[in-house]
């Protein structure tokens, strides 16, 4: 047991103190739980009192952070599963948490061949930046020459769309922007 973080007891299952890293202590047998890794999703599990597996991300939650509502998820800042520390764990809809997810880099590449007047064909490369807004409908929002330019893109619209719903965007916003905003 590490005494140098935080643990919790948890409040449905007493008999468990939870580590802000996700570690778990049973005080009843004094041993540490295993925690299994489920291939089907991706997140990492534990059994508690139950038979019924819980996902660690949610235990972690519910003890550090607070009541999670049935339709809601939770989700991993970083997108590492097996980083569940409270501080990189929050809380969205189904709906949100499924379009962040899927939203991925904001762009794809696009190649065009066009001929030209004496026979040759030409390549073009660029990278179209794309949107997924409330209603799941995929927007193209600009087009870039670079991949950089196309998350530019993004990164912009998404941020400037919702700013709540896009807030792991706020630091590459400002990276990208703050200099222009921030003037006087």
């Amino acid at each position: 047991m590490n005494h140098n973080l935080e643990w919790k007891q948890h409040q449905k299952y007493p008999r468990f103190t939870i580590c802000e890293n996700g570690d778990i202590w049973d005080l009843k047998k004094d041993i540490s739980k295993r925690i299994t890794d489920d291939k089907a999703n991706g997140v990492m599990c534990v059994c508690l009192e139950d038979t019924k597996r819980k996902q660690l991300n949610r235990v972690v939650y519910e003890t550090f952070i607070g009541e999670i509502e049935p339709n809601a998820i939770i989700r991993h800042q970083d997108k590492d599963y097996k980083n569940n520390h409270h501080t990189n764990l929050y809380k969205c809809s189904r709906s949100v948490g499924c379009r962040r997810w899927k939203q991925g880099k904001g762009y794809s590449k696009h190649t065009e061949k066009k001929a030209l007047k004496d026979g040759k064909i030409k390549e073009y490369t660029k990278y179209r930046a794309h949107f997924r807004d409330n209603d799941g409908e995929v927007l193209n929002i600009g087009c870039a020459k670079d991949p950089a330019g196309a998350r530019r893109i993004y990164v912009k619209y998404a941020y400037e769309f919702d700013s709540q719903t896009y807030d792991f965007l706020k630091d590459e916003y400002d990276e990208y922007f703050g200099k222009i905003f921030n003037k006087k």
